[in-house]
C-alpha cells in the first residue's frame, strides 16, 4: 500500500510538469538510436547473476541461465521451451559478458529526454528516443510507444535507480514499433507487479523480480543479483524480418546451332531466371512468337524444367509455357527445335514484360539471331572418256624393181589416246565420337583402429572415388565435422592435391581444392583421439558433402568409433581451453579448466591440483571455481592451484582464471598424466591449450541462429537464419570455411543467400551449408539465410548446433556455441 502511495504522488507532482516538456520535446527525436548488441545474451530470455527462482507453472521461451552463481530452482513446475538451461556454464558466463556489454553501452548514451524527478510514466505515448530519469521510474498504467510507421525505432530508457510496475500495468507498442527495440537500463533493480504486461529488455545491475503471472515479451537480464518468478510468461523478443521486395524474373535465349542450312533444325532454349528466396510462379501464358520464316520443326522434341504446359504444335509460329514456376534462386528452360526453310538472319525477340509472375514481370528483352544458309551445290560428276583405238597400219608391198622406183607412201601415224581422268573420291564422313559417361564421385571413410582406449588416437581416412573417364574436380570444400569429444591430434596427409586444414584440438578437417584421377581413388588421413565420453561415436560425411565438376556423393560415407575406458577404476578427466584462444598484447583471456567424473559418487581431490602457466602467461585475475576446495591464483603469478574440493558424481566442475601476455608468440599450456589427484585415481590422459598473442588478434565473433517458423509439418520448410557478429573496429576476415551441419532429417530447400560475401555452397537435399571466404564488417554483422526441409520421415525436436570454434577468423573464433531448435509434427 505504501508503495502504491508513493507512486500516486510521484505520478501528482510529476506527470503535469514533465509532460508538457516531453511532448514537446519527443517529436524532435528524428534520428533513431543505434540497437545495442546483446551477442550471445540474444537468445536468453532469463540471465541471473546469483540464482534464479521460480514459484508455480512460468514458461520460458528461449534460453535460461545463471552466472557466475550456480542455482537454478523451481524447474519443474517451470518449464523452459525453445531453449536450454545454462547454469554457471561456459555459455552463461559469457552471456553475462555480453550483457555488461550492452549495459555499459545503454548506460554511455546521450540522453535525449531527462526527468529530474521520480516519474510515473503511465498515460504517457512516446516516440522513439532515449529517455533518461535521475532516480527511479515507475508504471502505473498504461504507457505507449509509437514507433511512427519506421520498424527499426529504438527506445532507450536509463533508469537511475529502481524501475517499478503496478498491478496490471502494460507497455503498448503501435504504429510498426517492435519488442526487440525496447531496452531499459536499470540502475539497481526491476519489479513488476502481478499481472503486468511488460514488453521490453530489461538489463538490471542487481535483481529482477517478476511477480504472480507478469508477461514479458523480452528479456530480463541480471548482471549480479537474482531474477525471481512466479507464474509469469517469459518469451525473448526478436525483430520480425524487413519486408522482403521480390526482384523480378529475368529471360535469356539462344539458337544451338546458330547457323544451319535452309531447311535444317536448330533447337531453341529460352531460360527463366529467378533471383529471390522463393520459387517464382507465372500468372499468365509467356508466348514466345518466331520470327517469319522460322517454324516449329516437325519433329518439335519439346522440353521443359519449368512444369506448366508447353505448346509447340510442329509447322506453328509460336511457343508457349502456360502455368509452371520458376524455382528459388534458380532457372528452368523450355527447348524446342525449329527450322527455316530459307536462308536469311532470322532476328527472334521476347519483350521486356512478356515473362509475367508473382515477383514481377522481366524488364529487359532477350534476344537471339539463327542464321539460315544456302548449301553449296554438289559438284557434278566428270565422266570418264572411252580412249580411241589404236588403226593397225597397212603393211607396203613390195616393190616390183623397174629403172624408176617408185616411192613408197609415208605411212599415218597412230594418234595418241587422250589419258583417262582420276575421277576426285568423295570424302568419308567423320565418325560421331562416343560421349563420355558422367559419373558422380563417391566417398568411403574409416577408423583404424575401430575401437580405443580413452585418450589414445586412430587414423580416420576418408576415401575419394572416382569411376569415370575423366578427372573429377573438386568445386566446393569437403568438410568431415566429427562427433563430439572426437578432435585432431596429429598431423593430416593428402593424396588428392588441393589444401588440407586439420588444426590441432579441432572438431573438423577440411579439404579445399584437389581433384581425384579417372578411374581411380585418392585418400585424405588424419589422426584424431578423445577429450572424453566413451562409446561409440558415429562419424557422418552427409550426402552431397563431396562436389565436384561430376556432380556429388550420392550416399553418406559413415564410420564408428568406438572409446573405452581403460581396465580398471574408472578415473577422473581433465580438459582445459582458452577462451578466447587469441589475444592482443597485454590482452585478457579465460583459462577454462575443467574436472570430470564418471563415478556414479561424487569424487574428493587428494592432492593440490597445479597448472604452471607457460613462460611470458601470467594470472590477470577474476579467478572462479566451481569445485568447491581454494583457489590461489595471485595476479601476476604463473601458477594456479585448487586445494581440495570434489568433482560431482557423474559431472563435471570447473576452474576459471584471467590470464594475459604482454608478447608476442604462441603459450602452449599442458597439464599432463597423472596431474589431477582423487579418490577414484588420478587422469590418464592430459590436456593442452593454446593461446595466442598477436597484434591482429581481436574480439571473438559470435553467432546467432535462428529457424522461422520454429514449427512446422513433416515435409515442410522453414527459413534459417546465421547471424554472424562482429565486436572489433576493423572486419573479421574468415580463415577457414564455416559449415553449418544440419540435425538428421533437415535438409537445404533452397534460396540460399548470404551479406557475408565470398562463395555460399548450398546444394538443393545436402545436409549442411559451407561458406567459403567473406568478412564481417566492422561493429556490424552480416547473415547467412537458406530454406530448409525436414524430410517425410522427420518428427520431433530438432538442434542445429554450431559449436564453438566453428567460426575461424583473424580475430579469433567464436567461443560460445549457437544452437536453435526446429520442431517438426
Amino acid at each position: 500500500m505504501k508503495n502504491s502511495l508513493n507512486m500516486q504522488k510521484a505520478k501528482g507532482v510529476a506527470a503535469t510538469l514533465v509532460a508538457a516538456v516531453l511532448f514537446s520535446i519527443a517529436p524532435l527525436h528524428t534520428a533513431f538510436a543505434q540497437t545495442p548488441t546483446l551477442g550471445s545474451a540474444q537468445s536468453f530470455a532469463v540471465l541471473g547473476g546469483s540464482t534464479v527462482t521460480n514459484t508455480g507453472p512460468t514458461i520460458v521461451v528461449g534460453d535460461l541461465g545463471v552466472s557466475p552463481g550456480t542455482a537454478v530452482t523451481g524447474f519443474p513446475p517451470g518449464t523452459v521451451t525453445g531453449g536450454t538451461i545454462h547454469a554457471a556454464d561456459a555459455v552463461a558466463l559469457q552471456a553475462q559478458a555480453d550483457t555488461t556489454a550492452a549495459y555499459n553501452d545503454l548506460a554511455g548514451r546521450a540522453c535525449d529526454t531527462t526527468f529530474g524527478v521520480p516519474t510515473d510514466l503511465a498515460g504517457m505515448t512516446l516516440v522513439p528516443g532515449v529517455y533518461c530519469f535521475s532516480s527511479s521510474a515507475s508504471l502505473t498504467g498504461a504507457l505507449t510507444l509509437d514507433g511512427g510507421g519506421n520498424a527499426d525505432a529504438v527506445w532507450i530508457f536509463k533508469v537511475g535507480s529502481t524501475l517499478i510496475t503496478g498491478s496490471n500495468s502494460s507497455v503498448l507498442l503501435i504504429n510498426g514499433g517492435q519488442q526487440c527495440n525496447d531496452f531499459w537500463q536499470v540502475g539497481s533493480s526491476a519489479t513488476l507487479g502481478t499481472g503486468t504486461t511488460f514488453v521490453g529488455n530489461i538489463l538490471a545491475l542487481t535483481s529482477i523480480s517478476l511477480l504472480t503471472n507478469t508477461t514479458i515479451s523480452g528479456r530480463a537480464l541480471a548482471r549480479n543479483g537474482a531474477v525471481t518468478m512466479d507464474t509469469n510468461h517469459v518469451s525473448f523478443a526478436a525483430c520480425a524480418a524487413p519486408p522482403v521486395i521480390p526482384i523480378p524474373p529475368t529471360v535469356g535465349k539462344a539458337f544451338t546451332p546458330a547457323t544451319i542450312n535452309a531447311g535444317g533444325t536448330s533447337t531453341l532454349t529460352l531460360t527463366l531466371n529467378n533471383a529471390n528466396d522463393t520459387v517464382a510462379s507465372l500468372n499468365a501464358p509467356f508466348v514466345d512468337n518466331l520470327p517469319t520464316g522460322v517454324l516449329v520443326a516437325p519433329t518439335p522434341n519439346a522440353s521443359n524444367t519449368c512444369g506448366g504446359t508447353v505448346m509447340a504444335d510442329a509447322g506453328s509460329s509460336s511457343v508457349t509455357l502456360t502455368g509452371g514456376a520458376i524455382p528459388a534462386n534458380d532457372s528452368c528452360t523450355v527447348s524446342v527445335q525449329v527450322t527455316a526453310a530459307n536462308a536469311g538472319n532470322f532476328i527472334n525477340s521476347i519483350g521486356s514484360g512478356d515473362l509475367k509472375t508473382d515477383k514481377g514481370n522481366n524488364t529487359s528483352p532477350a534476344v537471339a539471331t539463327l542464321t539460315a544458309t544456302t548449301p553449296p551445290p554438289s559438284p557434278t560428276p566428270t565422266p570418264t572418256p572411252t580412249p580411241s583405238p589404236t588403226p593397225t597400219p597397212t603393211p607396203s608391198p613390195t616393190p616390183t624393181p623397174s629403172p624408176t622406183p617408185t616411192p613408197s607412201p609415208t605411212p599415218t601415224p597412230a594418234p595418241t589416246p587422250s589419258p583417262t581422268p582420276t575421277p576426285t573420291p568423295k570424302p568419308s564422313p567423320s565418325p560421331t565420337p562416343t560421349p563420355i559417361p558422367v559419373v558422380a564421385p563417391t566417398l568411403t571413410k574409416a577408423f583404424s583402429p575401430t575401437t580405443i582406449n580413452m585418450g589414445a588416437t586412430s587414423l580416420l581416412t576418408l576415401t575419394l572415388h572416382n569411376s569415370g573417364g575423366t578427372i573429377d574436380k573438386l568445386t566446393a570444400p569437403l568438410l568431415d565435422q566429427f562427433p563430439l569429444d572426437i578432435i585432431v591430434s596429429g598431423s593430416a596427409s593428402n593424396t588428392c592435391g588441393g589444401v588440407v586444414t586439420a588444426v590441432k584440438s579441432a572438431s573438423k578437417i577440411t579439404l579445399t581444392g584437389g581433384s581425384i584421377p579417372a578411374h581411380g581413388s585418392c585418400t585424405v588421413s588424419v589422426v584424431v583421439t578423445t577429450t572424453d565420453c566413451d562409446g561409440p561415436h558415429v562419424n557422418t560425411v552427409p550426402v552431397g558433402a563431396l562436389q565436384t565438376n561430376h556432380g556429388h556423393n550420392p550416399v553418406a560415407a559413415v564410420a564408428t568409433l568406438t572409446i573405452v575406458n581403460p581396465p580398471g577404476a574408472i578415473t577422473p578427466k581433465v580438459f582445459k581451453t582458452f577462451v578466447p584462444t587469441a589475444i592482443k598484447p597485454n590482452g585478457v583471456s579465460t583459462l577454462i579448466i575443467y574436472l570430470i567424473n564418471h563415478a556414479t559418487v561424487a569424487t574428493p581431490l587428494t592432492a593440490p591440483l597445479v597448472d604452471n602457466l607457460p613462460a611470458g602467461v601470467v594470472v590477470f585475475g577474476n579467478a572462479t571455481t566451481a569445485c568447491g576446495g581454494t583457489l590461489t591464483a595471485v595476479k601476476g603469478s604463473s601458477k594456479i592451484t585448487l586445494t581440495g574440493g570434489s568433482i560431482p558424481a557423474k559431472s563435471q566442475c570447473r576452474i576459471s582464471v584471467g590470464v594475459t601476455a604482454s608478447a608476442l608468440g604462441q603459450f602452449l599450456n599442458k597439464l599432463g598424466v597423472g596431474t589431477l589427484h582423487t579418490t577414484t585415481g588420478t587422469n590418464a590422459v592430459g590436456t593442452v591449450s593454446t593461446l595466442t598473442v598477436s597484434n591482429s588478434a581481436g574480439t571473438p565473433p559470435k553467432i546467432v541462429k535462428a529457424f522461422n517458423p520454429a514449427t512446422i509439418n513433416s515435409g515442410g520448410t522453414s527459413n534459417l537464419t546465421i547471424t554472424l557478429t562482429n565486436p572489433n573496429s576493423t572486419a573479421a576476415i574468415l580463415t577457414a570455411p564455416f559449415t553449418d551441419v544440419f540435425p538428421s532429417g533437415i535438409v537445404v530447400s533452397g534460396g540460399a543467400s548470404t551479406s557475408c560475401g565470398g562463395t555460399l555452397t548450398a546444394p538443393a537435399g545436402s545436409s549442411h551449408i559451407t561458406l567459403t571466404g567473406g568478412s564481417i564488417p566492422a561493429n556490424g554483422s552480416c547473415k547467412v539465410s537458406l530454406t530448409i526441409a525436414a524430410t517425410p520421415a522427420c518428427k520431433g525436436i530438432r538442434t542445429n548446433v554450431l559449436f564453438y570454434g566453428v567460426l575461424q577468423t583473424n580475430k579469433g573464433d567464436n567461443t560460445v556455441q549457437a544452437s536453435a531448435n526446429i520442431t517438426v509434427n
